[in-house]
């Protein structure tokens, strides 16, 4: 009798606990037999992106999903609550579209856990070439920077490595400064730096990092604020940085008439170069003057100034000294003065001087609607007006 009694008490519980459910996922727009798209709506409402769903059980759910850069299972019960949500891997974030290139790729499968990185431009995409896990893949990248073609192409092997091959592969994942301590085979050992930190590798027979344990320090730590100052030691001119907050820097600046792409470590090592484009050339005296006409200025007179131009110029009756720069481009602008201009009687000597006889001034302008024509003589003295029609 006991024994029944409890039977329909735990029936009777189940049947109240399955109509409850029912109610609640009614609600949350999720049934027990399971709507793929409201599951997708509520784990991107509470913050996930591109959500999968990977296993659906008779009371559980399980999905994959990223937030930020960090991957995670997550566990859902019939009712459409999160049961736990644990950390399982990384995701690959795309780059904003107007800043996404080389190094953005090669930052982003770095961190995914590619090694062995080789990237290049083709057309509007970039190309890449890595490792993970022994395995060679070819991957590509639209211009939002999502991966849109991976592909395996063998395995990642290397035999009979020498020193020369170990510095090589050790260069295209990113260190610098590789002192190679043992090549003999099947591990090989070095000491080499990254992000500032010098570190003691351990490699396999195929060249693939096993371990590595911080030694020291590469120097000191960079300071972006000084990006300028190295593109210029390094022989760069008119530097425009792109990226300042985080590493690796990026920077653009101009090595003759090559406009060329500047990726910098953080410890402030230029880790790459890549031409994207053209520079202005150097322009000349004659250049500058004919551009400074055409903008209006006049009375123009240009002197050579710290590798450059300096010109002092009016602007209607403000006189002006530009400073500009070897290429054209005005680097600071001061008022000067006035710009005086010479009496009339100054201007009428000045044509008698060439030659000219019987000179005298004439002006032209309205007075309440009507066009006249002044003349004056070498004193300012006004001898004739003339009515030339309606203004």
């Amino acid at each position: 009798m006991l024994r029944n009694l409890k039977r329909l008490t735990i029936a009777a519980v189940i049947g109240v606990g399955l109509s409850g459910s029912a109610n609640f996922a009614s609600a949350q727009g999720i049934t027990i037999g399971g709507d793929d798209r409201a599951i997708i709506r509520l784990i991107e409402n509470s913050g996930y992106a591109d959500p999968k769903i990977t296993k659906r059980g008779l009371t559980i759910t399980r999905v994959e999903a990223c937030k930020g850069a960090d991957k995670f299972l997550i566990k859902l019960n019939v009712l459409g609550i999160i049961k736990s949500q644990s950390k399982i891997g990384t995701c690959v974030v795309a780059a904003p579209p107007s800043r996404f290139r080389q190094a953005d790729a090669e930052e982003e499968l770095r961190r995914a856990g590619y090694r062995r990185i080789e990237t290049r431009r083709e057309d509007r995409s970039i190309a890449a070439t890595a490792c993970r896990r022994d395995i060679k893949y070819q991957l590509r990248f639209n211009r939002r920077g999502q991966i849109v073609d991976r592909r395996e192409d063998g395995p990642c092997r290397v035999a009979g490595l020498n020193s020369d091959q170990i510095i090589e592969v050790l260069r295209r994942d990113g260190y610098r400064r590789i002192d190679v301590t043992s090549s003999r085979p099947p591990r090989y050992t070095a000491e080499a730096c990254l992000d500032g930190e010098r570190l003691r590798l351990e490699l396999n027979r195929r060249g693939n990092v096993r371990s590595q344990r911080r030694i020291g320090e590469c120097g000191r730590r960079f300071n972006p604020t000084n990006l300028a100052n190295l593109l210029r030691d390094n022989g760069f001119d008119r530097i425009v940085i792109n990226r300042s907050d985080r590493a690796p820097y990026l920077a653009e600046g101009c090595k003759g008439s090559s406009l060329i792409e500047v990726t910098v470590g953080r410890n402030g090592r230029i880790r790459k170069e890549e031409r994207v484009g053209r520079c202005a050339e150097a322009v000349s005296k004659q250049q500058v003057a004919k551009k400074l006409r055409d903008q209006g200025y006049f009375g123009v007179n240009i002197t050579k100034f710290r590798g450059g131009w300096r010109a002092d110029v009016c602007r209607q009756e403000t006189k002006l000294t530009l400073e500009i720069d070897a290429y054209g481009d005005v680097s600071r602008e001061r008022n000067s003065g006035e710009c005086r201009s010479q009496t009339i009687l100054q201007v009428l000597k000045t044509l008698e001087s060439r030659g000219a006889k019987n000179v005298n001034a004439v002006v032209e302008g309205c007075f309440r609607g009507t066009k006249y024509r002044w003349e004056f003589d070498r004193l300012g003295n006004r001898t004739g007006r003339d009515r030339i029609g309606n203004c």
